[in-house]
């Protein structure tokens, strides 16, 4: 679900105008990106990569390069060749891919906009995709315009300097929410209350799940790198380095309703 608010000194039309076209861009990137979507181009990518090399578009680019600075940054911490062990979660679909359970982000090669595998693998971009449609769907707002975008946890807003957020308090069976002064242009937030007991976040190196009682939020200047690095800040013992050389924040909301600035393992 991807809500979008417009307000401006302008005509009815062209706001409509523009929220039409966020929409639209929303759209273009989850046709492209969708592991759900067995036409999508990352459906395309996951079955033939590791057989030659794939060109991909300008906006699997962008994912894919930042995805893979990512992972080298957290010593793959962060890996989106996470996809079978959600697919064995049911959380994806099975597509029904021979895969080599050895495999990781090492194994992926960007050359220019050509991607390869060394070996059979799957890629999820369910935890940075998203973010990376509500930055592309921003770039239409017009200077004078106030836009935000709410992508059902991934949040951009174009002035955002005096703006609050809504956090839902994790498990609240009212839907509570705490209200948070935004700290920069993008707001990511990841937790498990909407998976039914299934766990979405999975550490790559132990493929264990992570299973913390909180959700996180993080604040960005880019929403494709808040949203990924609510995964890095759930599974790092010690995240704060990496969010300082990125220039982001996180912080953590727990049950009943109170924030703190680290996680408490």
């Amino acid at each position: 679900m991807v809500e979008v608010s417009v307000t401006g000194d302008v005509s009815d039309k062209a706001l409509i105008n523009l929220s039409n076209n966020v929409f639209k861009h929303c759209a273009d990137v989850e046709t492209k990106m969708s592991f759900h979507n067995a036409n999508s181009e990352l459906s395309n990518i996951n079955r033939n990569a590791h057989q030659q090399a794939i060109t991909m578009s300008e906006d699997m680019t962008k994912v894919m390069t930042l995805a893979l600075q990512l992972s080298e940054l957290t010593n793959g911490l962060y890996d989106v060749t996470i996809a079978p062990e959600l697919v064995a979660s049911g959380l994806l679909p099975n597509h029904g891919l021979d895969l080599d359970p050895t495999s990781n982000w090492q194994d992926i090669s960007i050359i220019g906009n050509q991607i390869s595998f060394q070996r059979p693998l799957a890629i999820d971009l369910g935890g940075i995709a998203k973010g990376y449609a509500v930055d592309k769907a921003m770039t239409q707002a017009e200077p004078d315009c106030q836009v935000i975008i709410n992508a059902g946890g991934d949040l951009k807003m174009s002035h955002w300097q005096t703006q609050t957020a809504s956090l839902r308090i994790p498990y609240s069976p009212s839907s509570a929410t705490k209200e948070i002064p935004m700290q920069a242009a993008a707001l990511a937030t990841s937790g498990h209350y909407f998976l039914d007991g299934n766990i979405a976040i999975i550490n790559p190196l132990t493929k264990q799940a992570s299973n913390h009682d909180i959700s996180i939020s993080v604040f960005a200047d880019s929403c494709m790198l808040a949203d990924a690095l609510t995964k890095v800040a759930f599974l790092c013992q010690d995240s704060q380095p990496i969010f300082s050389s990125l220039n982001a924040s996180f912080i953590c909301l727990d049950r009943e309703g109170k924030f703190s600035s680290q996680l408490t393992k």
